[in-house]
């Protein structure tokens, strides 16, 4: 109700409105998706992440017809909208994988990789993020075998961007190998991963304090 409250509000912001419109709103449809995908409502959640991808379409375009090229705000740049697209998108295929919809999880998974992939390395987190969602997206087709060498390139990604062997985000990512493993029956290499991942946790100084 807040959250509506604030987004109603800032519509009234006649000098403000006409430049941000697609700034807020995405933002507030990514806001109020993301709270109903935490309550286990992925439709409602896809409603409003493509509600937030029409209005980054939007910005991605007027920021390319040169609206903003005058611009040093952060949010107008074009790296900063395609962090945001990408993102988007990821939830997209959070929402569609949670309603059984796998095929279209990967296609939203697969145009975030896509993104990422133009603006950076495959050493980053941002990549490793869309191939861990396409590993279960094409898991849940059985294909099985291209979703071990997905999660095993998601795991490898996330190391190459500088993360820790005992950061939480290669400790997910190694779960994720590892359950890709255990699904397509490669129940050694799988128990190798799970006891990697069990050190890791170990030496994590967040999680012991």
């Amino acid at each position: 109700a807040q959250l509506a409250q604030a987004f109603a509000e800032v519509q009234t912001y006649k000098k403000g409105w006409p430049e941000w419109q697609d700034h807020w709103t995405q933002n507030y449809r990514v806001g109020r998706g993301t709270y109903f995908l935490g309550i286990g409502k992925p439709v409602e959640a896809e409603f409003e992440f493509l509600r937030a991808k029409e209005a980054i379409e939007n910005q991605k375009r007027r920021q390319e017809s040169g609206e903003f090229s005058g611009s040093t705000r952060r949010p107008q740049q074009a790296s900063s909208i395609a962090a945001s697209r990408e993102q988007i998108l990821r939830l997209l295929g959070k929402s569609t994988i949670d309603q059984v919809k796998p095929a279209l999880s990967e296609y939203y998974y697969r145009e975030a990789l896509k993104g990422t992939l133009t603006e950076l390395s495959r050493a980053s987190p941002r990549v490793a993020l869309s191939l861990s969602g396409l590993s279960h997206a094409v898991a849940e087709q059985g294909r099985l075998d291209e979703s071990v060498q997905l999660s095993k390139a998601a795991l490898q990604s996330m190391k190459e961007s500088g993360s820790s062997e005992t950061s939480l985000n290669v400790i997910e990512a190694r779960r994720a190998y590892a359950d890709a493993l255990s699904t397509n029956g490669n129940y050694k290499q799988a128990i190798e991963q799970y006891g990697l991942m069990k050190q890791s946790l170990a030496q994590n100084l967040e999680l012991q304090n």
